[in-house]
């Protein structure tokens, strides 16, 4: 088999769950609902910084009592592993394969943690459709996930936050794949969607094991393991392009604002560069509101 664990990363709305849906079904592949292992041990690496510099956390604390830091990542390892091993060996599957929504958010812990003894599979969608994506996820759950609160108070329009994450975290799967090319694996939604049997094969390649005939559908009409956030995707049987190219609906102002934080990274994916014909000029800006106004003082009197 050549590798017996495999962890999924992508921006949150990006695909992962689908994904981890198909390729949970193929009779060598465990998978689960989402486990949070991965994101609590990156949390657990998370720390900060006294106004003097002095760093704050249980990395820091471990380092004083004589811990290294190797020593450190290796027992977060085998925590996380042991516990993705046993659920493996209770399916009677040789490899297992771990999924959280967020774990896009830590992908430099996670690759620290996890070092040489796995594969990355690494999902992309196009930032735009994935920032809506992310608005309707949030609007449905009435809250924002905690991870997308430090870039909400950044930035005044949640479109544009969510936009702004959207590059953190495929920034972060480009340096995953620039420095560790031979344990991982690049796949985009929309190939995903538009040849779902060629790219789970190729995925399956990836992976060495065998291809399974039949095994998209086999998935999507089949229940399968169901994670806290994965209502979506478990909601259907059968893949559709619906979700595809959402963003060209977009307020024309809202798009312009979207592509000039966007259009660097969806390039370096092979996506073409959004283009808007909003003047967002402070003099165009204030003759559109000027002209609003007079609209709506019309309308009273009408």
């Amino acid at each position: 088999m050549g590798v017996s664990g495999v962890v999924l990363l992508g921006s949150p709305r990006s695909g992962t769950t689908l994904l981890r849906r198909i390729l949970g079904a193929h009779s060598d592949i465990a998978s689960p609902g989402e486990t949070g292992l991965l994101r609590g041990a990156a949390n657990f690496l998370s720390s900060e910084t006294t106004g003097v510099g002095v760093e704050l956390g249980a990395k820091a604390g471990l380092a004083h009592m004589g811990v290294s830091e190797e020593v450190t990542y290796k027992r977060l390892r085998d925590f996380v592993f042991s516990f993705m091993d046993e659920y493996a060996e209770k399916e009677g599957k040789p490899i297992w394969l771990e999924k959280d929504a967020f774990n896009g958010f830590h992908v430099d812990d996670i690759q620290k943690i996890c070092g040489d003894e796995i594969k990355y599979i690494c999902i992309v969608r196009h930032g735009l459709d994935v920032a809506l994506s992310v608005e309707e996820f949030c609007q449905k759950s009435g809250s924002h996930v905690l991870n997308f609160h430090d870039y909400i108070k950044k930035h005044q329009q949640p479109l544009l936050a969510y936009t702004h994450a959207w590059v953190d975290i495929n920034q972060s799967i480009m340096r995953l794949c620039a420095e560790r090319p031979a344990q991982t694996l690049l796949v985009r939604y929309e190939d995903l969607v538009d040849k779902p049997s060629e790219t789970v094969d190729s995925i399956l390649e990836y992976l060495s094991v065998e291809s399974s005939p039949d095994l998209v559908e086999h998935a999507l009409n089949t229940k399968g393991a169901i994670g806290l956030s994965d209502w979506k995707a478990f909601s259907k049987n059968s893949i559709d392009r619906g979700s595809i190219d959402r963003w060209k609906s977009c307020h024309p102002y809202a798009l312009s604002q979207m592509a000039k934080v966007a259009n660097a990274t969806l390039t370096k994916f092979g996506y073409k560069e959004v283009v808007s014909a909003w003047d967002d000029s402070p003099q165009l800006a204030q003759r559109r509101y000027e002209l609003a106004l007079a609209l709506n003082s019309a309308k009273s009197k009408l």
